[in-house]
């Protein structure tokens, strides 16, 4: 958790310093490091293969406005 919450302080640098963005996180597992960013997002939409990590995701989800999840594959 601790490794999730540095990998997102260093992606957040690189965001522009706004609080209308839209963030898609491929391979979003449960959200740990997608839900870092749900003060940055206006929507956040996470993408993952696993039905089980998009239930935990989806739970999670429940307690931050405005955030999605969906399942897919990518190619």
């Amino acid at each position: 958790m601790l490794q999730a919450k540095k990998y997102a302080e260093t992606i957040k640098k690189f965001l522009p310093n706004s609080k209308d963005l839209s963030i898609l996180d491929f391979g979003c597992g449960t959200g740990l490091l997608s839900f870092s960013f749900a003060a940055e997002a206006r929507e956040l939409i996470g993408i993952d293969t696993s039905e089980k990590m998009l239930e935990v995701f989806q739970e999670k989800a429940k307690t931050n406005r405005g955030l999605m999840h969906a399942k897919g594959q990518l190619y």
